[in-house]
């Protein structure tokens, strides 16, 4: 019994935020849909395992993540969508520890997404050399190039997913 309840936020998660992964490289957004349902779903899951306890520590691990990850979305370093995900995965991670613990690992994904990114757009440049600095001076073609790197190019969701399922997964361990 004790093993079902350490793997359901698991399954819940994967559940969640795959699906958030695949919208998010389609379409270049999170739809609002997604992360309700990632918020609600935690916080019946945690109160269903652990009544009220549970309910209110999903509660407050999904709003100290979202009140957390909001300056990442006013600075415009991340979509809305991102941030909203980021909560509900806090939600469904169900305590503080755990959410802070997914936390990391997102944002440890997030670099290794930006890296691969980086290292894509360079190579894609390098290919289109001639075209992509016709007419313009090398700092100015290399400043255009990297202000390209955004928040809204690059599939943040992806670095969610990855960062809180392997977390997730590896505290079970």
């Amino acid at each position: 019994m004790n093993d079902w309840i350490q793997v359901t936020p698991l399954f819940l998660a994967v559940a969640i935020l795959v699906p958030a992964a695949v919208v998010d490289i389609r379409d270049r957004r999170i739809p609002n849909s997604i992360c309700i349902t990632g918020f609600i779903s935690g916080f019946i899951l945690h109160g269903l395992l652990n009544g009220w306890s549970g309910l209110s520590a999903s509660i407050g691990a999904g709003i100290v993540l979202l009140i957390g990850m909001f300056p990442f979305f006013v600075f415009g370093w991340m979509g809305a969508g991102d941030v909203k995900l980021i909560g509900a995965v806090g939600a469904i991670a169900g305590t503080l520890t755990m959410a802070l613990a997914a936390l990391f690992g997102i944002l440890g994904a997030g670099v290794v997404l930006a890296l691969l990114t980086i290292i894509h757009r360079r190579s894609a440049r390098s290919r289109t050399h001639g075209t992509v600095r016709f007419g313009m001076p090398g700092f100015l073609a290399r400043f255009r190039f990297e202000d390209e790197i955004s928040a809204q190019s690059t599939p943040y969701g992806v670095a969610i997913a990855c960062g809180a399922i392997v977390v997730m997964a590896i505290s079970i361990l």
